[in-house]
């Protein structure tokens, strides 16, 4: 089953522009902050502390890694450098700033995944209200989750490329991302998100990272967009092609004028909670299957109103959810509640994805 964004534009694209047959399986497709979730945020300086020795994937064997804490919602913001101990973060949003000496996932230094904290909530209202957005947004519904790590961009070429580098010939995931056939090359910069990677891939690449890594689940996707807002976007009920790399988008490179394709990720301001990107540039896998009335099933029948923990969506189906919308796709693609879904084994232009981790007990 393919979602609203998927199926409707794609038919639009292949004809507009001639890339059914040139990407197969990777069609230009899709048109689709902070007051009650505080956060800290660090960005892993995968390199050698003062008082300590090299680092063996991506954590310093005898030194806690430098981090820098904040984010533009508000919080005093640190940085130091530790000798001897787990890495030291303060900041927070608009909900109140904290303090962590929790050291973020130790990838390996050379993919350089910055790792936002994004705090325990008892509780936010996950989904649109009544007279916004489409059915499978209703009803919105209560969601506690625990605190997670998640990578402050979506995963670059840089990042995915490396994975690709490790694979053997013959891997039936060696084709994705910049090695798909036929991607043409404005996709392929280094910063860039990865695309052309199914959902199957992506989990591919997180196995491979390891350290717990994995696909957020949607209802982390959501409350790491939203950062603590309730409003259509993390930054307010609209949004413009100069928030995000949304359609209309254009940008200057090299003294030229780019438009219609990916951006390399961190040219637009951050969310309060420290994540780029998360309206625009390209959709973002999710763990979960779709279904149209599964937020029903979280609120529970009647007057109910349960408050559901960590949910994980259902047990089986035939689309995986995709977040965020894409650098093809109109700004109500783009809001912090919409949701779309594709097969697991599908590929295309405006879908990537990002990374999440459990925090340490």
């Amino acid at each position: 089953m393919v979602h609203k964004s998927i199926l409707r534009t794609s038919l639009l694209l292949s004809l507009s522009f001639g890339l059914v047959a040139l990407l197969p399986g990777c069609d230009k497709d899709s048109d689709s902050s902070n007051s009650d979730g505080g956060t800290l945020t660090t960005q892993q300086e995968q390199n050698n502390n003062s008082g300590g020795s090299s680092n063996t994937e991506g954590g310093n064997a005898g030194g806690g890694s430098n981090t820098e804490g904040g984010n533009t919602g508000g919080g005093s913001n640190t940085e130091g450098a530790n000798t001897g101990g787990g890495s030291n973060t303060e900041g927070g949003s608009e909900g109140g700033g904290s303090t962590t000496t929790e050291k973020p996932p130790q990838t390996a230094a050379a993919l350089k995944i910055d790792w936002v904290k994004v705090k325990a909530t008892d509780q936010f209202l996950m989904g649109s209200p009544d007279g916004v957005g489409d059915g499978d947004e209703h009803p919105q519904h209560k969601v506690k989750l625990s605190g997670f790590w998640m990578s402050a961009t979506e995963v670059t070429n840089a990042q995915y490329n490396q994975f690709l580098e490790s694979l053997p010939d013959g891997d039936p995931h060696k084709q994705s991302g910049s090695n798909y056939s036929g991607l043409d090359n404005e996709f392929k910069g280094a910063d860039q998100p990865a695309v052309c990677v199914s959902y199957d891939d992506a989990l591919a690449f997180c196995k491979w990272v390891g350290h717990g890594v994995t696909l957020p689940t949607e209802a982390q996707w959501e409350y790491a967009c939203r950062a603590g807002t309730t409003t259509n976007y993390s930054f307010g009920d609209a949004l413009t092609a100069e928030q995000a790399n949304i359609e209309g988008s254009t940008w200057q490179e090299n003294g030229k004028e780019v438009k219609e394709q990916t951006r390399a990720v961190r040219q637009y301001a951050k969310n309060a909670f420290g994540l780029y990107d998360m309206h625009g540039n390209v959709f973002e896998w999710c763990l979960d299957w779709y279904a149209d009335d599964y937020y029903q099933e979280c609120k529970g029948a009647g007057t109910e109103d349960k408050t559901v923990s960590d949910p994980k969506g259902f047990a089986s189906g035939s689309g995986r959810v995709i977040r965020g919308g894409g650098w093809d796709g109109g700004a109500g693609l783009s809001r912090s509640a919409d949701r779309a879904n594709s097969y697991p084994e599908d590929t295309y232009v405006d879908v990537g994805f990002r990374v999440v981790a459990p925090v340490a007990p």
